[in-house]
Order: C-alpha cells, then structure tokens, then sequence
C-alpha cells in the first residue's frame, strides 16, 4: 500500500465583493483539518444494549489550522484585520490533490513570526460559523464536463 504525500495547502479570504472573488493568502506548509459531529443520542427503553444515534441531527462544525507564510504584505493586513475584529469571513482552502472547502470561518488564534532577514510567517487556526462546502476534484471535473 502507498501512503499520501503531503502538499501545500493554499489559504484564500474573500473580499466581500459578489460573486466572492478571494486573495491568497499563503501556503500553509502544515495543517490539520477537523471534522467534528457532534450526535444525538436516541436511545431509549425498548433499545435494548444498542445505542441508537438520531441520523441527519446534530451539529457540525470545521476547525483547520496550519503554519505557512505570506504572499505579500497586503495579505498580511487582511488577515489581522479579520483576527483583531473578531470577524467571520468567506475562506477557501484548497488542497494539494485538487479538493476545496469553502464557508464562512472566523480566527480563534492567530500568530504572526519570523527571524530578522528571513521570510514572515503565520500560525492560525479556524473555526467553521456556518456551512462549510466541500468540493472534491472529480465533482470539478463533472461540472466541467457537464458545461
């Protein structure tokens, strides 16, 4: 069996024009996605030693974070406005393989670093405050070939 490579993750914030258009942030050289479901528990009586969960309730919610650096100094600005504000925003964050998530995502940490001469970095973390779109390659493709 082959394993994944790992592969930039492009973070894109949108500027609140309609259609969304986005400005790319940065790659983020290290990420972690979360998907969290938080379920409802069903079960009663008559259930017997079986949990029964409640299909199609509950609540989602997304939580990404990584480290990368900045594409330029304007892209900076933008994403410290939006963690100092406390403000949601339309994020897209596309993955090495081609697969997308688009929603509205507000900044629970934000951390800006770097060394003298050398390129400026973040760290930041995510939080999914509202619904979040995934999109994979093959549904791109489709669309594509449907148009």
């Amino acid at each position: 069996m082959t394993t994944q490579n790992g592969s930039l993750v492009l973070l894109k914030i949108g500027y609140g024009v309609c259609p969304e258009q986005y400005v790319t942030i940065g790659g983020m050289r290290t990420t972690r996605f979360l998907l969290n479901n938080q379920l409802i528990d069903s079960s009663h009586k008559e259930s017997g030693k079986w949990r029964h969960l409640l299909i199609g309730a509950g609540i989602s919610a997304v939580s990404i974070s990584g480290a990368g650096v900045f594409t330029d100094a304007g892209s900076e600005t933008m994403l410290r406005q939006h963690a100092f504000t406390n403000r949601g925003a339309n994020f897209c964050i596309c993955f090495g393989n081609g697969d997308t998530l688009i929603g509205i995502f507000m900044i629970s940490s934000y951390e800006r670093l770097g060394n003298y001469g050398e390129e400026e970095g973040y760290n930041l973390t995510l939080e999914s405050a509202g619904e979040v779109e995934y999109i994979s390659e093959s549904e791109k493709l489709a669309k594509t070939a449907e148009s």
